[in-house]
């Protein structure tokens, strides 16, 4: 068997080198995209993170908003119920 012609050989060489340096740009470019991607995914980490810090902060300040108008009610409706004692107390007297 004989070799294939030159001519033949140079264009599969330059073929061959082609692809090679197709698959080292599909590989480069893949490379960018998956650091890409980890930063993307970081970010929204961080973010998530930083949005149930603040739902953690939020939920903490309306519990003492809760606790404050809780006890001001209790303590509005006892001097309410007083007064309302006093009033009665002066109608029957």
């Amino acid at each position: 068997m004989s070799p294939p012609p030159l001519k033949e050989t140079n264009s599969l060489e330059r073929e061959l080198n082609f692809l090679k340096q197709t698959v080292r740009s599909l590989r480069d470019q893949l490379d960018v995209n998956i650091d890409l991607h980890d930063s993307e995914i970081q970010s929204l980490e961080e973010e998530y993170q930083n949005r149930e810090t603040n739902l953690h902060a939020i939920i903490a300040a309306l519990r003492v908003d809760y606790q404050e108008l809780s006890e001001k009610h209790l303590v509005d409706k006892q001097n309410l119920e007083s007064a309302f004692v006093i009033e009665r107390k002066s109608f029957t007297s």
